[in-house]
């Protein structure tokens, strides 16, 4: 519970309130614009923005994409928290501190930026899907990265199919696991089949495909990873492979068209619901 924070309204420009820093720099301390994509500036009123402050866009479920601008070195505590419609965020490597929170319960989020960066940092540290422009590839519809000698992770599906088969390999690499929030929010799929030979599928990694109806999981996994079906309100039924010995927390949390999932013996752990 953050309370209601003290927000510094002590100037107006277009769809910020800011302040100004000690030195001459400016903080965003609250967005008020109508939502959509928004796009940090890199100045206001001549001074550069240097810091989005804390809770600044706190809950604005409006917002579904953001660039922050190459001026920016800070993003202040819980700044976008609860921003649940937001599915990216462009962070420049200038970004140099990442508050507490700042990104929380954002489900279908994406922050792109640099390998090694704050950002990347960030992201890592909170189970946040990352993606360096610099180093992935598409192939069909699916942005990989390399992640070994000859072996590759899906980190994100942009094509437009309904019916979708997650392949063995790509470009003649092994497909070993598709990566956090990979497919979330993707509601165009209602059918997908993966490959037996993939071996792991990161947290929430199907979250919110609320039209998916039917899904083959690999025989290679052993464990499903949390909340990765999580809010896949249309699917039907699903077959666990009896190699799965694990069941993560909120795997199947808004299945709501799902009646019946037979677990295998194997299964030693299943977290709550």
């Amino acid at each position: 519970n953050q309370g209601v924070p003290f927000i510094d309204r002590s100037f107006v420009s277009g769809d910020f309130f800011y302040r100004k820093l000690d030195d001459g720099s400016i903080e965003i301390t609250e967005y008020i614009g109508d939502g959509g994509y928004v796009d940090i500036p890199e100045q206001i009123e001549g001074s550069s923005v240097t810091s989005i402050g804390k809770m600044a866009f706190y809950r604005r479920d409006d917002i579904n994409g953001l660039s922050i601008s190459n001026t920016v070195v800070q993003i202040g505590e819980s700044a976008f928290e609860y921003c649940d419609g937001i599915t990216e965020v462009h962070i420049s490597d200038n970004v140099m501190n990442i508050g507490k929170r700042a990104f929380r319960n954002c489900p279908n989020l994406k922050i792109y930026g640099g390998t090694g960066s704050c950002a990347h940092r960030y992201a890592e540290s909170d189970n946040i899907a990352f993606l360096d422009p610099s180093s992935t590839l598409t192939y069909d519809g699916f942005v990989y990265k390399e992640i070994g000698d000859q072996k590759v992770e899906i980190v994100n599906y942009i094509g437009n199919a309904d019916h979708v088969y997650v392949p063995a390999f790509i470009e003649g690499k092994a497909v070993v696991s598709i990566g956090i929030s990979a497919f979330s929010g993707n509601t165009g799929i209602r059918e997908l089949d993966i490959d037996d030979k993939i071996e792991e599928i990161k947290e929430s990694a199907f979250y919110a495909c609320t039209n998916l109806e039917y899904i083959t999981l690999p025989d290679q996994l052993s464990k499903l990873e949390r909340g990765i079906l999580r809010e896949c309100s249309s699917l039907k039924s699903i077959n666990i492979p009896y190699t799965v010995n694990e069941i993560s927390s909120i795997v199947f949390l808004g299945c709501n068209s799902l009646v019946d999932v037979e677990i295998p013996d194997g299964v030693t752990h299943i977290g709550e619901s």
